[in-house]
């Protein structure tokens, strides 16, 4: 790995966050239903939840659906941690599918991280790109 390889990552890191266009979450786990309470009390458009192979009709209330039943013109918001179901494959599932708003939970956490609480899990992947953000700055700034 190379320095620039390392700053195109850093300068490919993406601040995006929710907006109040419909949204689904992929997940009905602890994270995905923390999120979904979240949602509701800031007044989001939350339509449902998204599950690979779903096994009941509503959760919460809302609406459960696979992801082809979905619009891929709304917003989607990855509620899972599962580290048996890699990020990756769930974007790129997404993606196929035709969405463009896909929000994974470390853009979620940033944006919600006061409601959230403390998730171990997402707080060291922001507190590691902020390093490598600064580390690189000061490379650069140092050369």
């Amino acid at each position: 790995m190379n320095f620039e390889f390392l700053v195109e990552q850093c300068n490919n890191i993406e601040v995006c966050n929710l907006d109040h266009r419909p949204v689904w979450i992929f997940g009905t786990g602890t994270f995905g239903r923390s999120l979904a309470k979240i949602l509701l009390e800031e007044g989001f458009d939350l339509q449902g939840f998204v599950e690979t192979n779903p096994t009941t009709d509503s959760i919460m209330g809302l609406s459960v659906k696979s992801l082809i039943d979905v619009p891929n013109t709304t917003q989607l918001a990855i509620g899972i941690f599962n580290r048996g179901v890699p990020f990756s494959n769930l974007k790129k599932q997404a993606n196929d599918l035709g969405f463009t708003d896909i929000y994974m939970p470390w853009n979620l956490y940033t944006q919600f991280q006061k409601k959230l609480g403390w998730r171990y899990w997402l707080k060291i992947s922001i507190a590691y790109k902020q390093y490598m953000i600064y580390y690189l700055m000061n490379a650069v700034n140092n050369a």
